[in-house]
């Protein structure tokens, strides 16, 4: 039996896709390490003594401000600035949801913990 070049040209396609997925999950899982063993506490707290009043804001279908109301997290991201956690809408796999999940809620807490610091320093009255 001869096999022609498209059989194999098919079967090396998906070999690589099956390899390429695996490197990605493991790139996912990677990626999710940082965000599950942060301290947000500890985080925001450090952040707050040095005066660094920046929220986190996540990617979706458009930014969004984790654990904040949206016009809440634009008021702030306008007067202290923000930076944007690792995220998306666009899943590639559970390993990507799983790290996608751990920076946004790392970021949700952040962000509360953050928000109740500079209203008891009343920095903000909103």
């Amino acid at each position: 039996m001869q096999i022609k070049p498209i059989t194999l040209t098919f079967l090396a396609s998906i070999l690589t896709g099956c390899i390429s997925g695996s490197i990605e999950d493991s790139n996912h899982k990677a990626a999710a390490l940082p965000y599950e063993s942060k301290d947000p506490v500890a985080d925001s707290d450090a952040a707050f003594a040095r005066a660094d009043y920046r929220i986190y804001t996540a990617m979706g279908y458009a930014r969004y401000y984790p654990g904040l109301d949206p016009d809440l997290g634009r008021k702030l991201e306008a007067r202290f600035s923000s930076r944007t956690v690792p995220s998306t809408d666009a899943l590639e796999s559970e390993a990507h949801a799983n790290a996608v999940h751990a920076s946004v809620e790392y970021a949700r807490a952040y962000n509360l913990l953050l928000l109740d610091r500079l209203r008891s320093a009343k920095l903000v009255k909103y």
